[in-house]
C-alpha cells in the first residue's frame, strides 16, 4: 500500500492536518518574496550629481540652478538630456571662465531624497565611506545569508506543502504558496513607501521572519518522505497524529501494509541517497539537466524584470506594487489553465510570452517610455506566472527520495541565474535593446525546453528511483 492510498481511503487528500500544515506553509510566502526583493530599494540608485564646492543642495535638491549649470556638464542618455552622475566641471563655474574640461567627482554626490530618503547607495556616496565600508560588508555578507536563509524555506516549504496532500490539490495548494510569495512583493513596496529607509526597511523584514523560527516545532516531517526512505516508526507517529487530528481512525493492519518496505534489503538497511542518484538513470539525468536549465533562464528574467520595474517611467513604488497585483492576476489564470491543461503547456507557454514581450521591448525605439512600460509589466507578470507554474512542476517530476535534492540542484541552477542577471542588464551600456534581447532569447529556450520534460497533471507522485524512470511512459 502506497501513501497515496492511506490520504485517499482514510485521512483524505485534504482534510484539517493537511490544511493546518497548508495555511502554516504558505504564511513563509510574504516573508521569503518580502526578504528576496526587498533589494531593489534597499540598494536603489536615486538620481545624483557631483557634490558641489558651495555648501547647500543642487537645484535638483534645493540648490539655485545657475550654480549646478555652472558646476556640472549636461549628458544625453538614451535620447534625454540630464545633468552627469560622474562628472564636474575642473573649477567652481567653469564654463563662465571658458573651460570646458571635466573631472571626476571628488567630493561625493548629493541625492534626490524626493523618492528614496536614505539607501545604501546613498549612504555609500556622501561622506560616509571610510565609517561604512565595514558595515557595508557585513549588510553583503548578512543579505547573503538572509537570501540563501529565505530561499531553502521557501522550496522546502513548497516541498512539503507538495508531499503532504493528495495528488487533485497539489496544484491548487502549490500555487496557493506561490500566490503567498507575489503577496510579499506587494506589502515589500507598500512597506518601502511609508518607511524609506534602507535601514528601517531591513529591520521591518528582520522582525516580519522572526515568527518563522516557531516551524521547527509546529511542523512535523513528510510522512512520505520517511517512508520512502524506510524510516518506518517516524513515518507511523507522523501518520498517527494526522490521523488524531483529522478525527480518523486508520486500522492496524493499514501501517502495517504502508510501512512495509519495498524490498527486503530495505529491512537490513536504509539506502542513503546523494546528489549522483539524480543522474544515473538516463531518463531522470535528463530531467534534471532540463529542469536546471529552465529554472537558469527563468530566473535571470524574473530577477531583472522585478527589480527593475522600480526603475521604470513613473513612480517606482506604484511600479512595484501594480507589478506584483498584475503577478497575482496572471498567476490565478495559470492555476486554472494548469488544472485545465496540464503543466507543460502553461509553463512553456508563459515563457514564450514573456519572451516575446521582451523582445518586443527590445525593438521598442527607447523615447517610447510609455509603451516600454506597460510591454515590460507583461513581461514580468509572465515570467512570474512561469516561475510560479515552474516551481509546482518542479516538485512532481523528481521522486519523493531525491526530490528535495532534485529542487535544491534546480534551485542551485536559479541562483546562479539570479547572479548573473544584473550583469546581464549592464549589457545595456554596449546597446540597450542587448539586455531585454537576451532576455528574450533565453525565455524562449527554456519554453522549448519545458517541453521535453514529462506530463505530472493527474499522474501519483513518483516516490522511487525507478518511478523516476517510469515517468511520463
Amino acid at each position: 500500500m502506497e501513501y497515496e492510498d492511506v490520504l485517499r481511503q482514510y485521512l483524505g487528500e485534504f482534510g484539517r492536518y493537511q490544511k493546518l500544515a497548508g495555511l502554516l506553509i504558505v504564511l513563509v510566502g510574504p516573508s521569503v518574496g518580502a526578504t528576496m526583493f526587498a533589494q531593489a530599494f534597499l540598494a536603489a540608485k536615486p538620481a545624483h550629481h557631483c557634490r558641489l564646492y558651495q555648501n547647500g543642495s543642487s537645484a535638483m535638491y534645493g540648490h539655485p540652478s545657475e550654480s549646478l549649470n555652472l558646476s556640472v556638464p549636461m549628458e544625453n542618455v538614451e535620447g534625454t538630456w540630464r545633468y552627469s552622475s560622474c562628472l564636474m566641471y575642473n573649477g567652481t563655474g567653469g564654463t563662465s571662465e571658458g573651460s570646458n574640461q571635466t573631472m571626476r567627482c571628488r567630493d561625493g554626490w548629493e541625492y534626490d531624497q524626493s523618492v528614496y530618503h536614505s539607501t545604501v547607495v546613498t549612504d555609500m556616496g556622501s561622506g560616509l565611506a571610510a565609517a561604512f565600508t565595514t558595515d557595508y560588508v557585513i549588510f553583503l555578507v548578512l543579505r547573503l545569508l538572509a537570501g540563501g536563509a529565505a530561499n531553502g524555506l521557501f522550496f522546502a516549504g513548497l516541498t512539503l506543502a507538495i508531499e503532504v496532500i493528495g495528488s487533485s490539490k497539489r496544484n491548487v495548494v502549490g500555487m496557493t504558496f506561490m500566490f503567498s510569495w507575489a503577496v510579499g512583493t506587494v506589502f515589500l513596496g507598500g512597506l518601502a513607501y511609508f518607511l524609506r529607509d534602507w535601514w528601517s526597511l531591513q529591520l521591518a523584514l528582520a522582525v516580519m521572519s522572526a515568527p518563522l523560527l516557531s516551524y521547527w516545532w509546529l511542523l512535523s516531517e513528510s510522512p512520505r518522505w520517511l517512508l520512502s526512505n524506510n524510516r518506518t516508526e517516524q513515518a507511523k507517529i507522523s501518520i498517527q497524529k494526522a490521523a488524531k487530528f483529522n478525527k480518523v481512525t486508520i486500522p492496524d493492519d493499514v501501517y502495517e501494509k504502508v510501512t512495509k518496505p519495498k524490498d527486503k534489503e530495505a529491512w537490513k538497511k536504509s539506502k542513503k541517497y546523494n546528489l549522483t542518484d539524480l543522474f544515473r538513470g538516463p531518463r531522470l539525468r535528463r530531467i534534471t539537466v532540463t529542469m536546471s536549465s529552465v529554472w537558469f533562464a527563468t530566473v535571470v528574467v524574473y530577477y531583472a524584470l522585478i527589480i527593475g520595474s522600480a526603475d521604470l517611467a513613473g513612480d517606482p513604488y506604484l511600479n512595484f506594487v501594480l507589478g506584483a497585483l498584475l503577478e497575482i492576476g496572471l498567476s490565478l489564470l495559470a492555476l486554472v489553465a494548469m488544472e485545465k491543461w496540464g503543466r507543460r503547456p502553461v509553463v512553456g507557454g508563459f515563457l514564450f510570452l514573456s519572451g516575446a514581450a521582451c523582445l518586443a521591448v527590445a525593438a521598442t525605439p527607447t523615447e517610447r517610455q510609455d509603451v516600454i512600460r506597460y510591454i515590460s509589466l507583461l513581461g514580468r507578470c509572465a515570467i512570474a506566472a512561469a516561475f510560479n507554474s515552474l516551481a509546482v512542476y518542479s516538485s512532481e517530476v523528481f521522486p519523493t527520495v531525491v526530490r528535495a535534492m532534485g529542487i535544491g540542484v534546480a534551485n542551485m541552477s536559479s541562483r546562479v541565474g539570479g547572479i548573473l542577471s544584473p550583469f546581464v542588464s549592464l549589457l545595456a551600456d554596449v546597446w540597450p535593446p542587448l539586455p531585454m534581447l537576451t532576455f528574450g532569447i533565453l525565455c524562449t529556450l527554456g519554453g522549448a525546453g519545458v517541453f521535453s520534460l514529462p506530463e505530472t497533471f493527474g499522474i501519483p507522485l513518483p516516490d522511487t528511483l525507478e518511478d523516476g524512470e517510469k515517468l511520463g511512459r
